[in-house]
């Protein structure tokens, strides 16, 4: 888990990215300057660091 959270925190639209108790191991916060960005850096990056079975993605609408 370490070794994924060093890379989840290395990605560029990375704004924070914090080891967590409960169902999930890590929580990372994303911000893009558009909607298809999001999907580029979950699909492209975070899915892709090995060690990563599974992404959760929840929007923060402001």
């Amino acid at each position: 888990m370490d070794k994924v959270h060093e890379e989840v925190k290395n990605i560029k639209e990375v704004r924070k990215a914090s080891k967590v108790d409960g169902p999930h191991d890590i929580v990372a916060i994303v911000e893009t300057e558009a909607m298809g960005e999001i999907r580029e850096a979950l699909m492209d990056k975070i899915r892709n660091i090995e060690g990563v079975k599974k992404t959760t993605t929840n929007l923060i609408i402001s």
